[in-house]
């Protein structure tokens, strides 16, 4: 699937996200339009995209595949925005010592990582999420903490 069809298939079952989304694109890669964009998306709607469009859409077919390996491989397609360095996949500032494999976001404060593997740590919003082989489980997570105020 390519960027357009996707988001013609947001226009059509997730219209507020298509907004939002429409209203982020000409501030990526902008420093100075951080606060804008936090706003933005703290005002889009809690649903993934599985719930939103996959189960709504009659057109999409999916292809069984298993990804072997660490977490750090699984983060490929960070690839694009994230560099790579000493083993890790980072965004935003991290120091790294006798750390490998590990995928870090830091939206504002440094995260340094030190003796860990394949740990993925982000930091946004004032908060900070550390897990390690639980992707598939963060709708459990995020029903626990329930609405949060952005």
């Amino acid at each position: 699937m390519n960027n357009h069809t996707l988001l013609e298939l947001f226009a059509a079952f997730m219209p507020e996200t298509y907004k939002g989304l429409c209203a982020l694109r000409p501030l990526i890669g902008k420093r100075a339009d951080d606060a804008r964009m936090t706003e933005i998306f703290a005002s889009l709607p809690r649903i993934s995209i599985d719930y939103g469009i996959m189960e709504k859409s009659s057109g999409l077919r999916l292809i069984p595949a298993e990804f072997a390996g660490t977490t750090s491989e699984t983060g490929r397609p960070w690839r694009g925005s994230c560099t790579r360095r000493d083993g890790q996949y980072a965004q935003g500032s991290h120091v790294s010592l006798d750390s490998n494999g590990c995928i870090i976001y830091a939206q504002s404060e440094t995260i340094a990582t030190f003796g860990v593997s394949d740990l993925v740590v982000v930091q946004a919003y004032g908060k900070f999420l550390l897990f390690k082989d639980k992707a598939a489980d963060l709708k459990r997570l995020v029903t626990a903490l329930g609405p949060q105020e952005g």
